[in-house]
């Protein structure tokens, strides 16, 4: 019986190239309406989800879109789950976004601007390619049963303590209160941001509470219902109409209010498909990076697993954790080689 059991598990756990082809010839041609309709859901959610994930991170949009995209695809082609959405998530957006920052700090406090998110954007492509290498390792050694022994509570208290810190930085947007200009320590952006409260923007505090009022009430309302998606369009009609759009025009309700944020004035939104080439590469900086991308390396493996293990507890589905790590790696490997052709991604 233990022969057979361990069988079995190396069977599972065996990393393989063509996970899809079993899927493709097994797939009921039937469900083909069902999962369009799902996947254009998903698909809408997805845009400014993935555009609220970069600016959380403290990334150009366009890599927000980018992750999704080529996630996506990777993860359905080499992935063993047949339901597991892949794509950036809160807890690596928040890692990234406090290591990043950490490391602009101590070594590149003296940039700003887009000088400094460009910066930002070469320390993500080298913590990239780390945590790719971390990934590797464990799905060559077939050590992703490892993760079962990783204490929930540590997990859960480094998420807790980063988040505090980001919640401070969203706030500067869910109120329109201008943030402070450069790069400072978090107890000095909660100072200013509790020191100048009075300075919120009317019409962004209405924008935001709408839309999170809109979400919450649908998700009560019906799980089922994109309630993100509905606020997300419902919310730009209304800038449009009540003229608080940047580019102007005259309010519907006969008066021009102030102007609101809009998501074009963070920065532009690249398109084109990435090119390959060496990017950038600063050996100054990997004592720092390298914790942060062990940190996101471990995250990112836990949170797939639980995903993963949660639904297949439902489907039955039986599942490989190192062939999910790998073709995570594979992802990995690609955005590290990736640049696009502008000065963000220029060495």
């Amino acid at each position: 019986m233990l022969m057979e059991m361990t069988e079995m598990g190396s069977s599972v756990d065996r990393i393989s190239f063509f996970t899809s082809l079993k899927d493709l010839k097994n797939y009921s041609w039937g469900f083909l309406a069902q999962d369009v309709s799902a996947g254009f859901s998903v698909a809408l959610l997805s845009v400014p989800q993935a555009m609220a994930y970069a600016m959380v991170a403290g990334l150009p949009l366009s890599c927000g879109l980018l992750a999704v995209i080529f996630s996506s695809l990777i993860a359905a082609t080499w992935g063993s789950s047949r339901h597991l959405i892949v794509g950036p998530s809160n807890a690596i957006a928040i890692m990234v976004q406090s290591g990043t920052s950490q490391i602009l700090f101590n070594y590149f406090r003296d940039l700003d601007g887009p000088e400094r998110e460009w910066m930002a954007v070469q320390i993500l492509t080298q913590l990239t390619l780390l945590v790719g290498i971390f990934q590797i390792l464990v799905a060559s050694f077939k050590l992703g049963r490892l993760t079962q022994f990783v204490s929930h509570s540590v997990v859960v208290g480094y998420v807790v303590g980063t988040a505090i810190a980001i919640v401070i930085d969203q706030f500067y947007i869910f109120l329109g209160i201008p943030p402070m200009e450069g790069v400072h320590a978090f107890y000095e952006k909660a100072w200013y941001l509790v020191s100048h409260l009075s300075q919120f923007h009317l019409p962004t505090l209405l924008i935001s509470l709408g839309s999170l009022f809109l979400i919450v009430a649908f998700r009560q309302k019906d799980k089922r219902i994109p309630g993100a998606a509905i606020a997300f369009g419902f919310m730009a009609i209304a800038v449009q109409l009540m003229g608080l759009n940047v580019e102007g025009g005259e309010s519907f309700v006969g008066e021009r209010l102030q102007q609101v944020a809009l998501v074009g004035d963070t920065g532009e939104v690249y398109t084109g498909l990435p090119a390959l080439s060496f990017p950038y590469f600063n050996t100054r900086i990997l004592s720092s990076v390298v914790p942060v991308a062990f940190a996101i390396a471990l995250m990112s493996i836990l949170e797939s697993a639980a995903v993963a293990k949660s639904i297949a507890a439902i489907t039955g589905q039986r599942l490989s954790l190192n062939q999910d790590i790998f073709w995570d790696w594979i992802r990995k490997f690609l955005w590290f080689f990736s640049r696009r052709s502008n000065a963000y991604f220029r060495k």
